[in-house]
């Protein structure tokens, strides 16, 4: 070490050297720095340590070495994340177990209640779902800012395995939060065919309606066009004709998004080609449509 050289010397943002050596996942420097003084659990202006550090750059050599030699793994970052959070969005499932054997909290949420469980979902990982609600993770906590739910994230993102796993320790299915917003219609917006059906499989609200704009979730996949979830809901008895708080059906917010595929699938199944006294054909504007509606019998 040279003399005079400060350990905990830090930069601008308040990085200290063994943040940079565990951003730079040199191992036998971060031993050194430890040996000769260096702060284990300094942080950052964000509120990092150089654990969060190496588990946030995919370090987990790094993170295993750091706490080894004690580092604090409850510790938090600004708005609430621990080390855990990190290794769940980044790392492997033998990572987090890890953590959760050195005594993470499996239930770990941030300062607005998302959960690790949470991110875990967004991974798509069955497996770590799995291990965290069998260490303790709840699945029914909801966040304080809108209380959404571990399943709507699944319905946006996660595959049935995960639904039906969340739905098996208790996730409610017709959760609704801040925006109205349930499961299902998650589910319809982005299109998710596999965690639609398993949701309507057990329970869920076909006409169920988000607060802004009246959709259910068959007139919100007909807004958005998406067209792998529009047969399933319409096959499971969805409404053709609800109407949202503009008055318009599935029928009409499909034309009015250029969706003639979508459109001609709506019409084969029933839906109305009524728009208050006027057919749907006299005030459409897409020309294919329009020409395909006014050449029905």
């Amino acid at each position: 070490m040279e003399k005079g050289f400060d350990v905990n010397d830090r930069l601008p943002d308040g990085a200290t050297p063994l943040m940079s050596a565990a951003k730079n996942n040199v191992i036998d420097i971060a031993e050194y720095l430890l040996e000769n003084g260096a702060e284990l659990d300094a942080c950052d202006e964000e509120g990092w340590t150089a654990l969060m550090t190496s588990a946030s750059f995919k370090h987990f050599d790094m993170m295993r070495f750091l706490v080894e030699k004690g580092a604090n793994i409850h510790a938090r970052a600004n708005w609430g994340y621990t080390v855990l959070f990190y290794a769940v969005i980044k790392g492997s499932l033998a990572d987090v177990r890890y953590l959760v054997d050195k005594g993470a909290d499996a239930n770990d949420k941030n300062d607005g209640d998302r959960t690790v469980l949470m991110d875990a979902v967004t991974r798509n990982d069955p497996e770590m779902v799995r291990f965290l609600i069998e260490r303790g993770a709840d699945v029914k906590i909801r966040t304080t800012e809108n209380n959404c739910c571990v399943l709507g994230e699944a319905a946006r993102w996660a595959n049935a395995e995960i639904v039906q796993l969340l739905i098996e320790h208790g996730a409610d299915v017709n959760n609704v939060d801040t925006m109205g917003m349930t499961p299902l219609l998650y589910a319809a917006t982005h299109d998710n065919v596999e965690a639609a059906q398993m949701l309507i499989e057990n329970g869920a609200n076909l006409e169920a309606r988000e607060r802004y704009k009246g959709f259910t979730p068959l007139l919100y996949a007909c807004h958005l066009l998406k067209p792998k979830i529009i047969p399933l809901l319409v096959e499971k008895g969805a409404d053709l004709n609800a109407k949202d708080k503009k008055g318009k059906t599935p029928l009409g917010n499909a034309c009015k998004k250029g969706g003639l595929e979508i459109v001609k699938y709506l019409v084969e199944h029933g839906a109305g080609l009524q728009v208050g006294k006027k057919n749907v054909a006299d005030v459409v504007k897409d020309k294919a449509i329009k020409q395909y509606l006014s050449e029905l019998p």
